[in-house]
């Protein structure tokens, strides 16, 4: 997750495809990945 914030946006498909096959695989902190990817979405704004 934290690569998700040294990217600049636009990221790839496979990147954001990796992040959700990785929280799908810790399913204990699926909620903290989703509370991560929300606020890059916040922070880049809607356009990407």
């Amino acid at each position: 997750l934290s690569s998700l914030y040294d990217v600049k946006p636009p990221i790839s498909k496979g990147k954001m495809t990796s992040i959700t096959l990785a929280a799908l695989k810790a399913i204990k902190y699926y909620n903290h990945v989703v509370q991560s990817v929300e606020k890059f979405i916040e922070k880049v704004g809607f356009l990407y």
